[in-house]
Formats: structure tokens, C-alpha cells, sequence
């Protein structure tokens, strides 16, 4: 559990340097509030997760042409990795929703 925390922390500060940075360098989302980083955050641990889900998808799909360094790799790679990258992105979307639903009932 304490790994997984740590995980989870080590992936949003990367995720949080790399949106930061983007937006500092380029600004091309235009991001004015915390909560839009927060949201870029969540897209992009949840668009890893899609990417490594699909890369163990099709790594179990090639199973005729197994090589040693295929089993070399199977080995290495953690096969709950797009699990623990959907997982790590949840705090930041129930701060975008808990932010949402407060900010909604304020306006009103």
C-alpha cells in the first residue's frame, strides 16, 4: 500500500512538472485557474494508462513471434501499470468534480 502511495505521488508530481512546464513554455492551452492543471493532470495518468493498457493488449496478441527478449520484457513489465496510472489520476478528477459541484452551487 505504502508503494502504491508513493507511486501515486512520484507519478502526479512528474505529471504536474511536465503540464507546468508545457503551459509555461508554450501556453497553448491558455490555463488561467489550478483547476484546469488539475484536469490537464488527470488526462494525461489517465491517457497513459490507455497507452499502456493497449501496449499489454497487444504484447499478449503476438504470441507466435515470442523472442528472448519478449520474455525478457514480459518479465519486467508490471502488468497492473495501467491500473496504477487510471488509480493515480483520481485524486485530481474528484478535485476537478468537487471543485465543479462547490463552485456550481455557489454561482446559483
Amino acid at each position: 500500500m505504502l508503494s502504491f502511495l508513493l507511486f501515486t505521488l512520484v507519478a502526479n508530481l512528474v505529471a504536474v512538472s511536465v503540464v507546468g512546464g508545457f503551459e509555461a513554455l508554450t501556453g497553448l492551452f491558455g490555463m488561467s485557474h489550478w483547476v484546469d492543471y488539475a484536469f490537464a493532470i488527470v488526462l494525461t495518468l489517465w491517457a497513459i494508462s490507455a497507452f499502456t493498457l493497449s501496449w499489454q493488449q497487444r504484447d499478449n496478441d503476438l504470441e507466435a513471434g515470442v523472442t528472448y527478449a519478449a520474455r525478457t520484457a514480459e518479465l519486467t513489465t508490471d502488468p497492473s501499470l495501467f491500473l496504477k496510472f487510471f488509480l493515480a489520476g483520481l485524486p485530481a478528477f474528484i478535485l476537478c468534480v468537487v471543485v465543479a459541484f462547490s463552485s456550481y452551487t455557489l454561482a446559483v
